[in-house]
């Protein structure tokens, strides 16, 4: 088969995908095993190896990708529990001036969208946009779009998360250069996606009464609330973004150490193995543990459960589930099944 039929078939699948998700409301994980299925009987695949080609992809896939999923959500938690959002919107508010917040927060979207995930990072923002647009009187999409454009792009284009490091498996890629590259790409599209948003909010957006009734109730986040409930300081904003860039400087000095050091030396094979995505956001996660938790008095125990508990999106447990089934064993209405 030429390449100009294969590329085609991509192309086509990609399309239906697109239209087996948007349109039909199909679950991904179902319209990409319809589609792959599709595929194999369009380019020629022997019948009697479709199914073992799929699974051997998935399986190698998943592999690469499920420490990333792992340990990225883990550290997201920890920020998030840690008012690390909160801590670094009101320092960057604070350094650019009240005339350039929604600057400092798409910036904050930026630093907070490298290691969390796009869905879970915009529920943590949320509150903010909320809160901030409250204050000034103005509508939550001049803060909303220009932060989940930013973070959308970074959830693209960055390795710290599953779909550019599944590229970069697929494509065997260096992921110190497409960190870099990524970096590159996600900085341009923020500045302009920044413009951009400007310019489409120059029009007035009715929004649904949902909306603006959460609006109205919002509050802009206190970091006192962190402490009050667990007791501990709020976080230095210098450590949540000194937390972040972490994972980045090891994945992209252990590039630049294969690139520049001979095979045989010690320190490029040492930052071989610590230039990894894997094990530097497990180094990373290793200093938030210390650096939010165990050195802010939290114990242990406690750490170890803010660990467990991921987002419902990566299979961690809903944290409101339990608090409901501890109120159903109290008041006795709560039954095994």
């Amino acid at each position: 088969m030429s390449t100009s039929a294969l590329l085609l078939i991509a192309l086509a699948s990609v399309v239906l995908l697109l239209l087996l998700v948007i349109k039909a409301k199909a679950h991904p994980f179902v319209a990409l095993l319809i589609v792959s299925l599709l595929v194999a009987f369009a380019t020629g695949i022997p019948a009697d190896k479709i199914i073992t080609t799929i699974e051997k992809g998935m399986g190698g896939l998943l592999g690469h990708i499920a420490s990333i999923i792992i340990l990225g959500s883990m550290l997201g938690v920890l920020i998030e529990m840690s008012g690390g959002a909160e801590s670094l919107a009101k320092t960057l508010t604070g350094v650019l001036g009240a005339k350039r917040t929604i600057a400092a927060l798409t910036i904050v979207a930026f630093i907070l969208g490298t290691p969390v995930f796009f869905e879970v990072g915009f529920i943590i923002i949320i509150p903010l946009i909320y809160g901030f647009s409250k204050v000034a009187h103005v509508s939550p999409l001049k803060f909303g779009l220009p932060m989940a454009g930013v973070m959308l792009t970074v959830h693209v284009a960055l390795p710290t998360h599953p779909g550019a490091a599944a590229a970069a498996g697929i494509l065997h890629s260096d992921v110190g250069w497409l960190m870099l590259a990524g970096i590159g790409v996600s900085v341009v599209v923020g500045i302009v996606g920044y413009f951009v948003a400007r310019f489409i909010n120059r029009r007035h957006y009715h929004l649904s009464i949902n909306v603006l009734e959460q609006q109205q109730t919002a509050e802009v986040p206190d970091l006192s609330v962190n402490a009050q409930q667990t007791r501990l300081p709020p976080p230095n904003a210098l450590v949540i973004g000194g937390l972040i860039v972490v994972p980045i400087m090891l994945i992209v000095s252990g590039t630049l150490c294969q690139a520049l050091l001979l095979p045989e030396n010690a320190v490029r094979q040492l930052m071989t193995v610590i230039g990894t995505p894997p094990v530097a956001l497990l180094i990373s996660l290793g200093l938030a543990s210390w650096t939010l938790g165990i050195r802010r008095r939290m114990s242990l125990k406690k750490a170890g459960r803010s660990h467990r508990q991921r987002d419902p999106l990566v299979g961690g447990r809903d944290p409101r589930r339990r608090r409901r089934r501890r109120l159903w064993r109290r008041t006795g209405r709560f039954r095994h099944r």
